[in-house]
């Protein structure tokens, strides 16, 4: 992968036609598994679960930071101070964040971050959830400040972001899910769907660039998968992914991905769980059909842990938005 975007760095004619077919590359390498140190975090692996290889790749100092998840080929770090730390692992790119005009002294695990671009020119945006401050917040490249919604009450809660078709949708209390704008003062539209099912507060979006779902999981004891059908409003059960499977793990990654163009297993769900050393595959049943054996590595006494799904087809996608002057914001 490395290597790919070298070539397209060598010059014009290169850099395009390594765009034309940047996609359809990447979409033929498997979703990898994040290992990351538990302790200092200058280098982390990924473990390829189609063929069993590691691959290692070196890291800013990320020590006294936390990962949170990965977006858009991003692995994205939260600091004590709730700074963000940005890097996209195969092309070095670099970004760094203050985050939050109300910093917290410590992390909060059901936080949560999303990194994308919105438009297809050149601009990105972050969203990010604080559990602890109970708001919503977002920035977007011109912006000087971030912007803040609070939650209705402190019962309201968002289960998860995403940025499907250039729009900000969030997954809320009650299946409710809605449109951020990016307006000041910002605010969400809840989307009036039909057909709304009753599913647990263990729900997340899994997209790709055409479908958007959500999924009601619990291993090994709840598997619920609905297409939310944005032109016409409504949610629509899904039974059969056909040659797509669903990845989904603990860490806020997810993704719908064609599995048959790697040579994995179709109609299915890969979870990937913090702490284990395999990833379990269910069938749309809730079923499990098998497992992965992942080699973590290492024997030094710095634990290696699972930390979530890297997903290469990503890569990509905001390599179109970066200048040097984002860098640092």
């Amino acid at each position: 992968m490395v290597d790919y975007f070298s070539f397209g760095h060598v010059c014009t004619k290169w850099r395009s036609s390594s765009m034309a077919s940047s996609k359809d590359f990447f979409s033929s390498v498997p979703p990898l598994v994040i290992v990351l140190s538990s302790r200092g975090k200058k280098a982390c692996f990924f473990f390829n679960i189609c063929d069993g290889r590691r691959y290692e790749t070196k890291l800013p100092c990320f020590t006294g930071k936390f990962l949170i998840g990965s977006s858009s080929g991003y692995l994205i770090m939260e600091g004590t101070k709730q700074d963000l730390w940005l890097t996209n692992p195969v092309t070095g790119h670099k970004l760094e964040m203050i985050k939050l005009l109300q910093p917290t002294s410590r992390v909060h695990l059901n936080d949560l971050t999303i990194f994308a671009s919105t438009i297809p020119q050149k601009d990105f945006l972050v969203v990010s959830i604080s559990f602890i401050n109970v708001q919503l917040q977002f920035r977007r490249s011109k912006d000087v400040n971030w912007h803040i919604y609070k939650f209705p009450s402190k019962s309201w809660r968002f289960f998860d972001l995403v940025v499907f078709k250039f729009k900000v949708y969030a997954l809320g209390t009650d299946c409710q899910i809605a449109t951020l704008s990016l307006k000041s003062p910002p605010s969400l539209t809840l989307l009036k769907l039909k057909g709304k099912p009753r599913l647990t507060n263990f729900v997340k979006f899994v997209a790709s660039d055409q479908r958007l779902l959500v999924v009601d999981f619990i291993p090994s004891l709840r598997l619920e998968v609905y297409e939310v059908d944005i032109s016409r409003m409504e949610w629509v059960k899904v039974t059969d992914l056909g040659d797509q499977a669903l990845f989904i793990s603990d860490m806020k990654s997810s993704r719908l991905c064609n599995a048959t163009k790697w040579g994995g297993f179709s109609n299915c769900l890969y979870h990937l769980t913090f702490m284990a050393q395999r990833c379990t595959l269910y069938s749309l049943a809730g079923k499990v059909i098998g497992s992965i054996e992942i080699d973590r590595g290492g024997k030094e006494k710095s634990p290696r842990l699972n930390y979530g799904w890297f997903f290469p087809e990503e890569s990509y996608e905001m390599d179109i938005v970066w200048d040097d002057k984002y860098d640092v914001i």
